[in-house]
């Protein structure tokens, strides 16, 4: 027995002697796990400490503030901001379908079945206009997308069943609509023409089916309830901010948790891609960037559709780039966003993409990133169509990889949609300086559009700017608009424009106009006397008709570029007071806004229209004559100066450049749609003249 136990005690010793090599690589393994696990335990040991647990605490602190960041800046790569916005695109298609197309189509089987007159006929054929109208927008549409889906078996809630119902409505209202056509052409009708029991009877069993999947399948039901995200905080007290925190965290966890789980309503964003492609014949593809990320892209062939159209194959001469606002997703554009029809409709192919982190796209967004994704799909996309003239189109956030396509001569053609100059200053005028410096402390994301858009103008590529002064989310004085202006004025040392307007304006501007750019606080003086003159007008302290006039032409005097006089003065006058419009750290944010307003007259207005120009000039001329009977006035002295520096420096510009000279920075298109609507009709027009040659 004892020699059986000392037998089974050097076993493991003669194990080892047996396989010395095998040995060696277990115990250089098991040491180097102990020493990893004791470097580690040391560490935890260390950061236990205050200096660890500051360091910790700090880079908690920064992790979070970068996540807002880029939360804020990037919105859409949230799938809670992006499930919201899914959810209200799909009640919308919903309403147009069930409470526009088929109350109309109900309405009007209503009255075929109860019209027995001959004025019943005539109300009968303008209803047809008005369902005929509602089933090509919104049901032939709807039809199209589903069987769409059926040919490339993309999968959509109840996809057969209102394929199958929709299809059935459809039939019975051809039928319905042949029976209408012969009743209205008809000067007298019989009790039987005139009632089409039968082919109303039809329409109604039809209806009542494919509203029924509708109700069923469109939205999904199980979120149809649930209000959208909306974070509000309140600042009354400490505990009211605090409570308001905690509820906005649980709400935010809530609606991740809810985004997580796939949309099971009809209208999804498979719906919405299958809907693009399905109307304007275009193909989803996939761009590979660098570093191995996958964007989700399409591509929209310009010109009419037809059932052999099918995206590459098709493609145009001219090919547009959309670079979307931040919360947006290209799936978004069959219903909220009119571009990609516009371009479409004047034969010009359209790529639409999601940034990186939208949508199906993989990775995260940094304006970085952004620029190199553009570009890499301009030259996919070039690779794939041949020779083809390029354009980009960046609205809002889009702007950023917009400009910085347009400025390594990647484009021939630059439209910038209501886009901001700079980053920081448009977190500045929307949030106040403290956005500025939380931005530029937490990221190292440097978006200079300004300099990007003159510098793509100085390469002749041809430059649109439209903006808005009215902006509720990119502000007027950081708009691109005006920070261009500025550019131009006070000089850009990172590009400089080889134009006679580009050479004379800076320096004419600073010797005629010296007391708005010198420095001093003319422009807050000069805001300050005319709103003391105006409410003194207004209060009926003064009886002068005079004055009264003097000072309506001077706050209607139109900048050319959107923006009334009187508007800058306003702003100037509420920037003087909470310091968030003129205080900045560079010399492009100081002036304020009147001093915006005078570099965007002599930059982009005058160049607009030189007759509406001199009529501006000659006005203020006549508004400061009539300022200057009063002598003994301090407000209408200061506002007479300020007029003939003006009109000095116009007559200066105008000798210099003459009348056929152009705007160094491009052209431009004012807006008063706001930041979100579509452009107006007069709107479009302008931009089209704007875009002849390339649309042509």
């Amino acid at each position: 027995m004892k020699t059986l136990d000392a037998q089974i005690s050097l076993e493991p010793l003669a194990t080892a002697l047996r396989n010395p090599q095998t040995c060696l690589h277990a115990y250089l393994i098991a040491n180097a796990l102990f020493t990893s696990i004791g470097f580690v335990l040391k560490g935890v040991i260390y950061f236990i400490t205050i200096y660890g647990l500051l360091a910790f605490l700090f880079s908690g602190i920064y992790m979070i503030g970068l996540t807002i960041a880029r939360a804020l800046v990037f919105p859409g790569w949230m799938s809670s901001v992006v499930r919201d916005t899914e959810k209200s695109i799909a009640k919308e298609i919903k309403r147009r379908i069930c409470n526009v197309a088929l109350d109309s189509w109900e309405n009007g089987i209503h009255i075929f079945t109860e019209s027995l007159s001959q004025d019943a006929s005539i109300m009968n054929n303008r209803m047809r206009e008005t369902m005929l109208t509602a089933r090509e927008q919104y049901l032939d549409s709807m039809l199209r997308t589903l069987r769409y889906c059926e040919r490339n078996d993309v999968h959509i809630m109840g996809r057969s069943e209102l394929t199958q119902t929709l299809h059935e409505f459809l039939s019975s209202c051809d039928a319905l609509d042949c029976h209408v056509r012969r009743c209205c052409s008809r000067t007298t009708l019989s009790a039987t023409e005139a009632c089409g029991t039968s082919a109303a009877k039809d329409a109604s069993f039809a209806l009542s089916r494919f509203r029924e999947a509708c109700d069923r399948y469109l939205v999904d039901r199980d979120q149809e309830g649930k209000g959208d995200m909306v974070m509000r905080l309140n600042t009354s007290s400490a505990a009211n901010l605090i409570r308001s925190i905690l509820s906005n965290a649980r709400q935010l966890y809530r609606s991740r948790a809810q985004a997580r789980a796939p949309y099971t309503g009809a209208l999804s964003l498979s719906y919405l891609r299958c809907s693009i492609a399905a109307q304007y014949g275009a193909s989803q593809f996939w761009y590979v960037a660098k570093d191995g990320c996958r964007l989700d892209a399409m591509f929209v062939p310009g010109g009419t559709v037809t059932s052999e159209t099918v995206g590459f194959a098709a493609a145009s001469s001219r090919t547009m780039l959309l670079c979307n606002p931040n919360a947006c997703l290209y799936e978004f554009y069959a219903v909220q966003s009119s571009w990609v029809q516009f371009y479409a409709e004047h034969g010009v192919n359209v790529v639409i993409y999601n940034y990186r982190g939208y949508g199906r796209s993989e990775g995260r967004p940094t304006p970085s990133v952004l620029c190199e994704d553009a570009q890499g799909i301009i030259e996919y996309v070039k690779r794939k169509i041949g020779s083809s003239t390029f354009g980009a189109h960046g609205e809002s956030l889009g702007g950023v990889p917009a400009t910085y396509v347009a400025s390594v001569g990647s484009v021939s053609v630059l439209v910038c949609d209501r886009t901001f100059g700079d980053l920081s200053t448009a977190a500045r005028c929307l949030m106040g300086r403290w956005a500025e410096g939380a931005l530029k402390m937490l990221t190292t994301w440097r978006c200079d559009n300004s300099s990007r858009y003159l510098t793509a103008c100085a390469q002749g590529v041809d430059c649109i700017c439209m903006a808005d002064p009215r902006d509720g989310m990119v502000r007027f004085p950081a708009s691109l608009l005006t920070m261009v202006a500025k550019r131009v004025i006070l000089g850009d040392p990172d590009c400089t424009i080889d134009s006679p307007s580009a050479r004379l304006l800076p320096k004419i501007l600073r010797e005629r106009c010296r007391c708005w750019f010198d420095g001093s606080d003319f422009a807050r003086t000069f805001a300050a006397s005319a709103t003391a003159l105006a409410m003194r007008i207004s209060g009926n302290v003064l009886g002068n008709n005079d004055l009264k006039l003097a000072t309506t032409i001077i706050w209607r005097s139109d900048g050319l570029c959107g923006q009334m006089l009187g508007h800058a003065i306003r702003l100037q006058t509420i920037s003087d007071a909470d310091a968030k419009y003129s205080q900045s750290s560079d010399d492009l944010g100081k002036g304020g806004a009147l001093q915006d307003w005078i570099t965007c007259f002599f930059v982009w207005g005058i160049f607009s229209d030189r007759a509406k120009a001199d009529r501006v000039i000659d006005n203020l001329n006549a508004a400061a004559a009539l300022l200057g009977a009063a002598d003994d006035d301090a407000e209408c002295i200061v506002l007479v100066e300020g007029i003939h520096s003006l009109s000095r420096t116009y007559e200066a510009v105008t000798a210099s450049l003459g009348t056929t000279c152009k705007s160094p920075a491009g052209r431009h298109v004012p807006l008063a749609c706001g930041h979100n609507s579509p452009l107006s009709t007069y709107e479009l027009e302008a931009l089209i003249d704007s875009l002849e040659s390339f649309l042509a």
